[in-house]
């Protein structure tokens, strides 16, 4: 299979007119071949053909010159696509000398592929010069499947006693041939970035919002020359869903009802199968790329709905091929999209043992520092060793507050999820980790976390808590 591909862009060596040998210069604005990572990977055996390499010449030459390109990607080069000659006629009336190039060699050194051309006739006045000379080689072929970390050519010349030519610098005297990028774009237009209201027990967003929505866009580099066909798209949005009310328990995965999340695209309708919802993730596939618009409502499912914090994050797995190629997939991302916040402090407590109700083997030690000056309802997320998190309302916790000072909290916790029947059953040391949250600002609390077994040892738990930093003098 021969791929050929004849862009208007060329990845030329330029330069203008220059009275004294300087060097040959690669035009900075030329761009090279853009061609996709994931096209290297299911590309069919078969040539890929470069934009025309264009020399620009800047110093005399002579015949019997020499001039040497230098390609990276070791055995990859067709060298039957070069010309094996290649004639520029004289232009007198811009005192431009013609000039006849013949391939001479190639060699393999360090990894490269070295062509050498010889001048092997100049013609034109005696006043007319080699300098700014252009020579079109036209597009080069490369194996496909060698080519995967692209192709960059370097020039250089030597006169025939052997001398450096036209490279008495290194400025632009190399250019990339192929440039290998990766195809998919992933944007976030519209972040998740509600807060969650403490006063309003966390049922709602501030100022009683109870929906938030995320815009997003995965698209093909607009800019590549050759790409790859995309053949399905699976999305997943990364973040805390644990608060979805599950319709249907029996069934894998959580069921939410119906309006708890809206799937659109830039047409109004989402092409996409139905999104599946976990404690962790929303995914949902699609048939190809789009810009799409996630519409979260949390009151959709009823008004106790305790929303969490969380940041989410968005990742793509794009399954992709071309003709006569064959078939992969690319992962894209995770990229970030936007967090739901608290209007409260909140502390992290990874561990907590209890023990079975009628068994007395563990109890807790936990208490709040309240630096502030005034009284803060405390509410708390205890989340089970099964994965559940169970919120704990501050009417549950009897009105508990972290007053100004230090307050217990270990007797109306463990209350409260007695009275839920966590301590029931099953085994006799019951796991626990919470999310002790606080109507305050975060600077001003600070909680410790420790507990004793049968009174034989204390355990330290190490908490997320901030420590506040006091004057001590």
């Amino acid at each position: 299979m021969r791929l050929r591909i004849r862009p208007v862009l060329s990845v030329a060596l330029a330069s203008s007119f220059v009275p004294v040998a300087v060097a040959a210069d690669i035009a900075t604005q030329t761009l090279p071949l853009k061609v996709s990572s994931q096209y290297f990977q299911v590309a069919p055996a078969g040539k890929i053909s470069t934009n025309d390499m264009i020399v620009t010449l800047g110093a005399e030459y002579a015949e019997d010159d020499t001039l040497i390109f230098s390609f990276s990607g070791t055995d990859s080069l067709d060298i039957s696509s070069l010309p094996t000659f290649l004639t520029l006629a004289a232009d007198g009336p811009n005192g431009k000398k013609g000039m006849t190039v013949g391939l001479l060699a190639q060699e393999r050194i360090n990894g490269r592929t070295l062509i050498y051309y010889r001048v092997t006739n100049i013609t034109g006045g005696e006043s007319d010069t080699t300098t700014g000379i252009t020579l079109n080689f036209g597009s080069i072929d490369f194996e496909a499947l060698r080519s995967q970390q692209g192709i960059d050519v370097r020039f250089s010349a030597r006169s025939n006693a052997g001398l450096p030519l036209d490279n008495f610098t290194t400025d632009n005297t190399s250019q990339v041939l192929i440039e290998a990028t990766e195809q998919f774009v992933s944007t976030v237009i519209q972040p998740l970035d509600q807060e969650v209201d403490f006063e309003n027990d966390r049922q709602t967003f501030l100022g009683g919002v109870t929906s938030d929505v995320l815009e997003f866009r995965i698209e093909s580099d607009p800019t590549l020359d050759i790409g790859v066909d995309v053949d399905g798209v699976v999305y997943e949005v990364f973040g805390d869903f644990s608060w979805v009310k599950d319709t249907s328990p029996n069934i894998a995965n959580i069921q939410p009802m119906a309006g708890v999340f809206t799937l659109t695209d830039l047409s109004g309708t989402a092409n996409c199968s139905n999104v599946l919802v976990a404690a962790d993730r929303l995914r949902f596939s699609c048939d190809t790329l789009d810009t799409l618009t996630l519409a979260i409502e949390t009151a959709a499912q009823g008004s106790d709905v305790v929303i969490p914090t969380s940041e989410f994050e968005i990742l793509a797995d794009v399954d992709f091929s071309v003709a006569g190629g064959t078939f992969s997939a690319s992962e894209v991302g995770p990229i970030a999209a936007g967090e739901w916040t608290l209007n409260a402090a909140q502390t992290y407590i990874p561990y907590m043992p209890y023990s079975r109700q009628g068994v007395n083997q563990f109890s807790q030690i936990i208490y709040v520092n309240n630096v502030g000056d005034q009284s803060s309802e405390v509410s708390i997320d205890v989340y089970t060793e099964d994965g559940r998190r169970i919120s704990l309302s501050n009417d549950e916790l009897m009105g508990l507050t972290a007053e100004t000072g230090i307050t217990k909290l270990t007797g109306p916790i463990y209350q409260a999820i007695a009275a839920r029947g966590l301590l029931f059953g099953g085994s006799d040391v019951k796991s626990f980790a919470f999310n002790i949250v606080v109507n305050d600002l975060d600077e001003n609390v600070e909680v410790f976390s420790s507990f004793n077994d049968s009174g034989r040892d204390r355990g330290f738990v190490q908490n997320d808590s901030i420590v506040i930093n006091r004057n001590k003098y």
